[in-house]
């Protein structure tokens, strides 16, 4: 802009030169050569000229900065990586760890101090309402491809399966009718049949957003009936001393076409079914003319008349299939949201910088060639000192000097020493 104000302040001359002006314009040119507001004012107060080019492009130098600005943008972007954090388990199998009890060699029944008391801790988890959390791996917000289907050992209420090995193994029963005993007892009579058994989920559009896990959406795949494996020969089997011989390594395969093998241990799926006939899950609980005696396992609950029998089983079958798949043995793969800065350069923003750049070289060389046109007018009379070395002679309405090069004007300037002089005149 230091070229733009020398040459505002050299156009003077040339715009003095071709005709008449008023003195105070002058005043006006200077201003303008000094700043925005001035060249604001000469813009709207003197005629216009070469000198007007030189005021526009001080005006417009004002936005240099603020476009400057915005020419470099950071825009923080998600993008999704696989970087191994994000997963989730899906189970297989269903292998509880129960074995054959020493003192029932001759029966399938379970050691009561091997079966899987984690899956019967489950089911009662439903029945009195207790949270589960989701089990998950992930560090930030994740997903999962939604066209990939993900497959899990579950439980499914209520359903049907033909002979041999189905893949239900227990059905469930539970009737509750109105006390006699009672007024305004609001207890619906009801009877509701279940079956519990085994099945696959497909899971889209599975999704962590803030530490919580969703799935959209959540279909159910029926197993086909599967097929006993024993998986040992009875030299192995002998060999392991107290246990099944028959049993201590054999489980079910289910393999539905489509889906991966599930197996499950014939034990595990033994003891099962024993603790859901057993007093810790199945009771009785009547009322009458004497103190109703504890009913154990859920019948309390099932009892309460507020409590929704339907919801409590599908809740079940939920925990319980959380359960399972909590003893992952596959895991589930997806992306994690990672936060990136991304720095845009935005092009249009240079448009002003480069027209004000663009305008200050052509009015440099323009006012170069207007000084060299006009006679008398040299490139150093755009100096304040010029000024001091003209005469105004206002009643011939001229302007002249007798200094005729910047040399000369340098000698006079450094040779002359002067005072302001106070005295009113």
């Amino acid at each position: 802009m230091l070229s733009v104000a020398a040459c505002i302040g050299q156009s003077k001359w040339a715009y003095f030169k071709k005709k008449d002006r008023k003195l105070a314009d002058i005043d006006v040119i200077e201003d303008a050569a000094r700043g925005p507001l001035g060249s604001l004012i000469m813009l709207t107060s003197v005629p216009w000229s070469l000198a007007t080019l030189g005021a526009l492009i001080t005006v417009l130098a004002l936005g240099i900065d603020s476009f400057a600005q915005q020419v470099i943008s950071n825009d923080a972007v998600t993008i999704w990586v696989n970087d191994g954090t994000a997963s989730f388990g899906l189970a297989r199998d269903y292998l509880g760890g129960a074995r054959q009890s020493p003192s029932e060699m001759d029966h399938w029944i379970a050691d009561p101090y091997t079966i899987d008391t984690s899956m019967q801790g489950a089911v009662m988890k439903a029945f009195y309402e207790l949270e589960v959390p989701a089990i998950f791996n992930c560090s930030s917000n994740c997903s999962w491809d939604q066209t990939q289907a993900l497959y899990k050992g579950g439980l499914f209420t209520p359903g049907h399966a033909p002979p041999s090995v189905p893949p239900a193994f227990v059905r469930l029963a539970a009737f509750r009718r109105p006390s006699v005993y009672r007024e305004a007892d609001i207890t619906e009579e009801q009877v509701l049949e279940c079956e519990i058994g085994l099945t696959a989920y497909n899971y889209t559009k599975a999704s962590s957003l803030s530490n919580k896990f969703s799935i959209d959406v959540v279909a159910k795949i029926p197993l086909d009936n599967g097929y006993f494996y024993p998986n040992s020969t009875d030299a192995q089997v002998s060999s392991v001393g107290y246990l099944d011989k028959e049993d201590v390594y054999s489980y079910l395969l289910f393999n539905t076409s489509g889906l991966p093998d599930f197996r499950v241990r014939t034990l595990d799926i033994g003891a099962l079914t024993d603790y859901f006939v057993s007093p810790s899950f199945s009771g009785t609980l009547a009322d009458g003319e004497s103190v109703p005696p504890f009913a154990p396992g859920i019948t309390s609950v099932i009892g309460n008349p507020q409590k929704n029998i339907s919801k409590m089983f599908e809740s079940m079958a939920t925990r319980m299939t959380d359960q399972l798949r909590s003893n992952y043995n596959a895991l589930a793969r997806g992306l994690s949201a990672k936060t990136v800065v991304l720095v845009r350069v935005q092009w249009a923003w240079l448009i002003l910088p480069f027209v004000v750049v663009l305008a200050s070289g052509t009015f440099l060389i323009a006012e170069m060639v207007e000084s060299r046109r006009e006679t008398n007018i040299k490139l150093w009379k755009s100096t304040a000192t010029s000024l001091l070395f003209h005469s105004v002679s206002p009643a011939q309405g001229t302007m002249k000097t007798g200094v005729t090069d910047p040399e000369q004007l340098h000698k006079i300037a450094k040779a002359t020493q002067v005072k302001l002089d106070g005295d009113k005149q």
